[in-house]
């Protein structure tokens, strides 16, 4: 059975968000209190930060597919389904939640952080 193309939007979002939570923000939170890093775990930090958000502009490449699908569909399909709607702005919620992160994220990177990521 295939998932229809509002409820993969909703999986897809649902799961960076997930994502996003447990390995991105775990990892900004302690970079941000760099007081509790020791010896080279700073150097190391900053190098899993950047394999992480490089994974994060991936998966929201994914995610904004899924958006784009579904906003493609909606175009041509006059039933309108309420899950489209939900997912919509699930995703829009998300996009915001990127583009806070994505600021916590420059001071380490730089422009490297916004170049990558959709707005």
């Amino acid at each position: 059975m295939q998932a229809t193309i509002d409820t993969t939007l909703l999986l897809r979002v649902h799961a960076e968000h997930e994502w996003l939570q447990g390995e991105l923000l775990a990892l900004l939170d302690q970079l941000e209190d760099a007081a509790s890093l020791q010896g080279n775990e700073l150097q190391a930090a900053l190098a899993y930060l950047e394999v992480t958000w490089g994974e994060e502009l991936r998966r929201a490449e994914q995610t904004d597919a899924a958006y784009d699908r579904l906003q493609r569909a909606s175009t041509t399909d006059t039933t309108a389904s309420p899950l489209g709607s939900q997912a919509r702005g699930y995703y829009r919620w998300l996009r915001n939640f990127r583009r806070a992160l994505a600021a916590r994220v420059e001071p380490y990177m730089g422009g490297a952080a916004l170049a990558g990521l959709s707005m």
